[in-house]
């Protein structure tokens, strides 16, 4: 009787101890996944930016100044969204104060004036011609209402500016040029302690 119950003392704890090893097993087993996951490789900058492609701009520098290249939203910008004065009367309804004056160069004959479209600090002037398309001067935007295609405004930190870009290098310097490779259009960034405080478009000024 008494070796009876020394052998199933004897099984109960060799019971025990080989649940205890498959514990101890599964524990390593998690942990392991568990590593492996955190050291999946992080998301492309792509991925995070999440950019479209129209937007993206490349980094190269001229004139020992960095500046963007991104064409295809320039060209939309300047041809899209702020091509004549009707359209941006739309797009910013009730906005701004309007008003007209005649070019220096222009005969009083011809119906041909700079028509100025102010709101607070911000301003943008289109050359109107009898007979021939709005061409825009230049818009200086100062003001958070102004969005550009890629959510560029004003207000946006350093950071967020060149992620508008798809780009994720630092560029330190206070003025930043975007430019197009089709012509001279070009929008100038200002910044001011690492925050982007105008906009200013600049179109190719064709006679």
């Amino acid at each position: 009787m008494y070796k009876w119950l020394i052998y199933c003392v004897f099984l109960v704890f060799a019971s025990c101890k080989f649940d205890n090893k498959d514990s101890g097993r599964e524990l390593i087993e998690v942990n392991s996944d568990t590593l492996e996951e955190e050291s999946l490789p992080l998301t492309t900058s792509d991925e995070i930016l999440d950019v479209a492609p129209e937007h993206m701009g490349g980094l190269t520098k001229r004139d020992g100044e960095y500046v963007i290249v991104a064409s295809d939203f320039v060209e939309a910008t300047i041809m899209e969204d702020y091509n004549s004065i009707k359209n941006v009367s739309e797009n910013y309804s009730s906005t701004f104060n309007i008003s007209a004056r005649k070019t220096a160069d222009t005969p009083s004959k011809d119906r041909d004036s700079i028509v100025s479209m102010k709101f607070k600090a911000s301003l943008i002037e289109f050359r109107k011609r009898e007979g021939k398309e709005d061409q825009l001067v230049m818009a200086n935007f100062k003001n958070e209402l102004f969005l550009l295609q890629n959510g560029l405004r004003t207000g946006l930190d350093r950071q967020e500016m060149l992620a508008k870009f798809g780009i994720k290098e630092q560029v330190m310097q206070d003025t930043i040029e975007v430019v197009s490779e089709k012509n001279e259009n070009k929008i100038v960034l200002f910044m001011k302690k690492d925050m982007l405080i105008k906009i200013e478009i600049l179109p190719e000024q064709k006679k």
